[in-house]
């Protein structure tokens, strides 16, 4: 897992796409989460598709968490 950087007044140091582009599987997931429900917004889709969107992000992130808290 990359470590954050910060700066010396102890902010997070951000870089702009080019810089870095490399997207952790993490990341790479959830922006496909991100397009596919902004995708069925746009198509006005009234399924679940949404919703199991959400619980597999829901699912992915207490995944992520347990691992590192436990």
């Amino acid at each position: 897992m990359d470590e954050i950087q910060l700066s010396r007044d102890g902010a997070p140091i951000f870089y702009p796409a080019p810089e870095k582009p490399e997207l952790t599987e993490m990341e790479a997931l959830e922006l496909r989460d991100q397009l596919a429900a902004l995708g069925l917004l746009r198509q006005g889709v009234g399924s679940d598709q949404p919703r199991t969107i959400n619980e597999e992000g829901n699912l992915r992130v207490a995944s992520a968490l347990s691992r590192i808290v436990g």
